[in-house]
């Protein structure tokens, strides 16, 4: 009889970080402001557009926020058609923090993690492709790191999308079958840029489209970077747009 499997997608909306110690308290609040905005407008709709959703969707979210910043996120999640979890910072790393969440499930099981940041987008069969993959029962209990090398970065303010083929990008899955969620390595156990190298076993997914894109946008410095990469810029958009569920760009 084979294990049950659950696909939880994690986004870590606005996990505790340290580049925030010491900042005025108002420039936290602005950011969290477009932070709303941008999941909103990007991540949600994406997500929703998917025609079939993960098992679970975790957004972790700091345990300081206000009452109202926290209603104003479960507004727009009530609008998500999929389960879905707010989850305060507990004091636990990332991967303890999915480990006692996934301590509700039968065991053994199938337990795929998946890393979606709050402003980017995913295609429409993103979750599709791994509903339909069977794993070697051996390479699964080792870990398996899961890659769509092929993407594309966003630039809202053109509207236009650019080839980017990046194994190693930030929307991985790691896929476990385990006995007890103390198991659990997640996609956490190693940075994005790492992961596959340290994965025991690895699975590259082909696509015939942009799987996911990186959204550059001015609140990200990080992303900014990535507009030096856009060298080929893709046709299509109305298409794409369909596939990443942004229809009014």
């Amino acid at each position: 009889m084979h294990a049950p499997r659950h696909h939880l997608l994690i986004t870590r909306f606005s996990w505790p970080h340290p580049s925030w110690d010491g900042k005025p308290k108002e420039e936290y609040e602005n950011w969290l402001l477009e932070r709303l905005s941008l999941f909103s407008e990007y991540t949600l709709k994406s997500l929703q557009n998917c025609y079939v959703k993960p098992t679970h969707w975790l957004i972790l979210v700091n345990e300081n926020h206000s009452s109202d910043f926290l209603a104003s996120l479960t507004e727009m999640l009530n609008t998500y058609t999929g389960h879905w979890h707010i989850i305060p910072f507990p004091n636990l790393n990332l991967a303890d923090t999915t480990k006692e969440f996934a301590k509700q499930f039968k065991y053994p099981s199938e337990i795929l993690t998946t890393n979606l940041d709050a402003d980017d987008l995913i295609s429409s069969d993103f979750f599709a492709h791994f509903a339909s993959l069977k794993f070697d029962q051996v390479k699964v209990k080792e870990g398996i790191g899961i890659s769509y090398p092929g993407g594309s970065n966003y630039v809202p303010e053109s509207k236009k999308f650019y080839l980017s083929t990046y194994p190693d990008n930030p929307f991985l899955t790691y896929a476990e079958l385990v006995n007890d969620p103390s198991e659990l390595k997640t996609v956490f156990f190693k940075m994005h840029t790492e992961l596959l190298s340290f994965s025991p076993n690895e699975l590259y997914l082909r696509s015939y489209y942009p799987m996911w894109s990186s959204v550059i946008h001015g609140g990200n410095l990080a992303n900014n970077s990535l507009l030096e990469t856009n060298r080929i810029e893709l046709g299509n958009e109305d298409e794409i747009r369909k596939k990443f569920g942004i229809f009014q760009y």
